[in-house]
């Protein structure tokens, strides 16, 4: 079999690009099939992503996801937009099918496929979908100028959308099935402050409502009083959540019954040896996702809040260490000692401890620190130059 590929990474978020500039620097060009619908991911979707490091001013959502792909690129990506339609996983090689026909063969696949938008499932919206029914502030927002508008959901990206849509709505209703919001307390505060947006909580959509002109209102029931009132509204947007986008896989590796691609414990690594997956696709033995924040409230990794991609880029560092162990890719990476659990030396000159949940104690030698279920030990070790990374994967007792 000819011309096979260290890496093929499918997808192309922000766990998909990490995944391109880490295997990029270490000198494996990977192949990244980015999709050819919905490349980005759904960051390409979002306004102004506020807490990923770096952008004190904050930053566009589609500004972050082209940076991204820049700086895969830059060292050594190469992007094909086109969709992955089947996998066949074998032993030792593994092979992609793309929906153009081009079949990839690689030793390492890396799973970044992310979500999709979540239906609201009520009558008329498909219907109204595209005429009012919309899963998109900032693709359509600009179409309801001046006219009622609602957002239904309690996370962050239906707070951000609610507060985004202010600027065209001539009214924002914000409905949530709960009567709290599941959104990070900042969000709750610019939701709750703002006067141009009306609050319904412990309220569920029943219908959307139209004509053949598009949606002019929504049917809406109180969860305590069980009444049902008609909500006048254009434009409809639904902020609930996202569906792993794992369809393509057809039980090629384990899934759980939402469709979650199933990791061992804290890692990345999937039932099938050389396969590894990150981001929304993914869902550790503890029941979260790759990446999620450990505080994380709404059932949504990234919803609308780079908090996702802050972690999951953190994350990945840990993900790609097994990925070089484990593929045996040589000789960036030396297993110093053999054994459950593997002590491994990255000698790719990688000069950053990992962010996020990963706390670190000043020193030189023999850093500690602890990452969702691993206890780990990080130092340089001065006989290499650059100063090498040395991570002890070993799991507590």
């Amino acid at each position: 079999m000819s011309d096979i590929q260290d890496v093929v990474i499918i997808g192309s978020g922000p766990a998909g690009y990490t995944a391109a500039i880490y295997l990029g620097r270490a000198g494996y060009r990977p192949l990244v099939i980015a999709g050819a619908l919905t490349p980005g991911g759904q960051l390409v979707n979002t306004t102004t992503v506020e807490n990923f490091p770096g952008f004190p001013d904050g930053i566009l959502g589609p500004d972050l996801m082209d940076a991204m792909q820049r700086q895969a690129e830059q060292f050594g990506a190469r992007l094909v937009w086109d969709d992955v339609v089947s996998v066949d996983f074998g032993d030792d090689v593994h092979t992609v099918t793309c929906d153009q026909g081009d079949v990839f063969h690689a030793r390492t696949v890396v799973v970044t496929t992310g979500s999709t938008v979540r239906k609201l499932q009520v009558p008329g919206e498909e219907t109204f979908a595209g005429r009012g029914v919309s899963y998109c502030a900032t693709c359509d927002g600009f179409f309801f100028r001046n006219k009622p508008i609602v957002v239904v959901g309690g996370g962050d990206s239906a707070c951000e959308e609610a507060l985004f849509l202010t600027r065209f709505g001539s009214s924002v209703t914000l409905i949530h099935r709960r009567d709290e919001f599941r959104a990070s307390k900042i969000m709750q505060e610019r939701v709750r402050s703002n006067p141009d947006i009306t609050l319904m909580m412990n309220t569920v959509v029943e219908r959307v409502n139209g004509s053949d002109a598009g949606a002019e209102s929504i049917t809406v029931r109180n969860r305590a009083t069980d009444e049902v009132t008609d909500v006048p509204a254009n434009g409809i947007f639904a902020a609930i959540g996202h569906t792993p986008a794992t369809d393509f896989l057809h039980g090629a590796l384990a899934l759980d019954d939402d469709g979650y691609i199933l990791v061992d414990g804290a890692s990345t690594r999937t039932s099938v040896p050389g396969v590894f997956a990150g981001g929304d696709a993914g869902l550790d033995a503890g029941g979260r996702e790759i990446g999620e924040p450990e505080s994380r409230e709404d059932g949504q990794c990234l919803d609308g809040d780079s908090s996702y991609s802050f972690h999951g880029c953190s994350f990945l560092l840990f993900s790609f260490v097994e990925v070089l162990v484990e593929s045996g890719l040589e000789p960036l990476v030396q297993r110093l000692s053999a054994g459950d659990p593997p002590f491994v030396q990255v000698r790719s000159g990688l000069g950053v401890v990992p962010a996020g949940r990963f706390r670190v104690r000043a020193g030189c030698r023999g850093w500690e620190g602890r990452d969702d279920g691993h206890a780990g030990r990080v130092g340089v070790d001065a006989e290499w130059s650059p100063p090498a990374m040395i991570v002890d994967m070993s799991r507590p007792t």
